[in-house]
């Protein structure tokens, strides 16, 4: 039992005591701090992309927003079957806010997370301007709601799309769509604005 505890003291004392660990050397760095960057410039354009999704499916659910309050205005029989003004035609200044805020619309409502400057007083979206008149042929008596029944098919009315006021195109979204609410309430994402809204 001695011999052992010999040659173990005898291999303990020849064993040359732990190193310490060194850092990484520079070279070492460089590369891990290559391959981040690599990483995050891959990851960009993934990210970026599901954040302008993102976006579009908010704008899609605003305006699906902005048609509940659309209907709720027409259904009230304090509007005899009308569509809410969209525009200013007096100096009451009409607009989709001020005329639908007493059924639930808010500004942010009408406001598009993709949408780089929205209106204060008219949001994110591009009002069609035939439920502003009560003569949809002729347009002749523009300024006054028309009503439900001046439109043969209601669910083939484009009601408002993304865009901004008094302009003829609006802001595409990822894959160059766009979001269109119909006069029946429903919305749909289009890959093409049709040339006219109405």
């Amino acid at each position: 039992m001695k011999s052992l505890l010999i040659h173990i003291s005898s291999v303990l004392k020849s064993m040359k005591p732990f190193s310490r660990l060194h850092g990484f050397t520079v070279i070492e760095l460089l590369i891990v701090i290559t391959i981040i960057g690599i990483l995050a410039s891959l990851l960009t354009p993934t990210i970026q992309s599901s954040l302008e999704h993102a976006k579009a499916a908010k704008c899609l659910g605003n305006l699906h927003q902005v048609g509940t309050d659309v209907l709720s205005y027409i259904a009230d029989p304090m509007n005899n079957n009308k569509f809410p003004p969209f525009f200013d035609v007096s100096a009451s200044e009409l607009t989709p806010l001020t005329s639908l805020s007493n059924y639930g619309l808010t500004l942010a409502t009408l406001t598009c997370p993709s949408d780089p400057k929205p209106d204060p007083k008219y949001g994110s979206y591009l009002w069609n301007a035939v439920p502003d008149t009560d003569d949809a042929a002729s347009m002749k008596r523009y300024g006054r709601s028309g009503r439900v029944t001046i439109i043969s098919k209601i669910s083939k009315l484009q009601l408002a799309t993304d865009g901004h006021y008094g302009a003829t195109a609006g802001f595409p979204h990822p894959g160059n769509s766009f979001n269109v609410l119909w006069a029946d309430g429903h919305v749909t994402v289009s890959n093409a604005l049709i040339s006219t809204i109405h």
